[in-house]
């Protein structure tokens, strides 16, 4: 005889609990979000694109937590770009967004960034790419499809939406920028021998240089 499972998901356990509806949980999380002023992330871009290509750049703070000595030696090799790593593995950013928004870093909040790319020197730095999120909404902006509910996917869709809205012209901006550096092009001829670097690094690297998905 089969016994039916229930299913439990804390998110809609709360929502039930307080009364609220799913249209008004995804406001307060959207409101809460923060996210670096507009005009200081389309300064950031321009800055950090005439530092990725000057012949005289400065070093590029990253997260680094694995593979840091192929990661120097494969950025080096390619774009001649020196890596400085982040104390903390997020104090860059978090320091940033902190002194652009006036605020001290604030608790029980997280620093993420929105597409991923903590291995790519670009996206680690943008403020595109970074922004405060309470913890407590914090795994519904993953983009985890094999795992993300009806809840999950409804609160993903209108934080992206926030984020194209701000900043869907830079990331736009950047995605041509891969193309005219030829980035994918060069990555794939600098990892075409697989004995100098391990292949999770390679696999690694190659996701983490794909252009952004526009909406």
């Amino acid at each position: 005889m089969k016994t039916h499972i229930q299913q439990l998901n804390s998110y809609e356990e709360v929502i039930q609990e307080y009364g609220i509806t799913v249209e008004r949980f995804y406001e307060v999380g959207l409101k809460m979000c923060l996210f670096a002023p507009r005009d200081e992330a389309v300064r950031d871009w321009q800055m950090l694109k005439e530092q990725f290509v000057s012949r005289r750049k400065p070093g590029m703070a990253m997260r680094m937590v694995v593979h840091e000595y192929y990661l120097r030696r494969f950025y080096y090799d390619i774009f001649r770009l020196e890596l400085e790593k982040d104390p903390d593995g997020n104090q860059t950013p978090n320091k940033t967004l902190c002194r652009l928004l006036g605020i001290r870093k604030p608790a029980n909040y997280v620093c993420t960034h929105i597409f991923g790319g903590t291995n790519n020197p670009l996206l680690f730095n943008a403020l595109f790419n970074v922004c405060y999120i309470p913890a407590i909404y914090a795994p519904l902006t993953s983009d985890n499809r094999h795992k993300m509910t009806k809840l999950h996917e409804g609160f993903r869709r209108r934080f992206m939406d926030c984020v194209y809205e701000l900043f869907g012209d830079i990331i736009a901006e950047y995605n041509k920028f891969l193309l005219e550096l030829r980035v994918q092009e060069r990555i794939d001829s600098e990892l075409i021998n697989p004995e100098i670097y391990p292949k999770r690094f390679i696999a690694n690297i190659k996701e983490q240089w794909q252009p952004l998905k526009l909406l």
